[in-house]
């Protein structure tokens, strides 16, 4: 993670990066397990043998956030992930102690809600853009003050069971 590239008004980015990545691990019961490295400077999504989580500029359009990722062409496997949230666009983070609260900040992004739908990536899932699929995680669009990607629901689940 690169904590210098954090935007001034998320309090307590790490915790909420955290929690993306515990949501995964907890899904895949032990067979994906994320290990936190050492703070970077990186801000930019680059092949280089860094996975990075970062706030800069996002290089497809309109774009919440990206998480780009290169394969071994000759195993395809994912050998790096660089998750690039739009440093364009305002962010915080919505603790939510209670389990049935719905939203979060109006006018901003929520840092856990987006990254748990990259982290989705990570683990080799791909955007949903059926109507059916709107309240699971990995559904492709996000919206300001949106909590409900911050758990995964039954459906993200069966994703990572299929291919763990």
């Amino acid at each position: 993670m690169n904590p210098s590239s954090i935007p001034a008004g998320v309090v307590n980015a790490e915790t909420a990066i955290s929690n993306a990545f515990q949501a995964w691990e907890a899904a895949s019961k032990g067979k994906v397990d994320f290990i936190q490295g050492t703070p970077t400077t990186l801000k930019a999504a680059k092949y280089d043998g860094q996975n990075i989580v970062a706030w800069g500029n996002v290089r497809y359009g309109q774009a919440i956030a990206v998480a780009y990722t290169w394969y071994d062409p000759e195993t395809g496997h994912v050998v790096e992930v660089d998750t690039i949230l739009s440093s364009k666009l305002a962010w915080r983070f919505t603790s939510v102690s209670n389990p049935d609260a719905v939203c979060g900040d109006f006018c901003c992004y929520d840092v856990q809600n987006i990254l748990t739908h990259e982290i989705g990536h990570w683990v080799g899932l791909d955007d949903l853009y059926d109507a059916a699929d709107k309240d699971l995680t990995m559904y492709g669009y996000g919206a300001k003050g949106e909590l409900k990607k911050d758990t995964l629901a039954s459906g993200d689940v069966l994703g990572i069971d299929a291919i763990y």
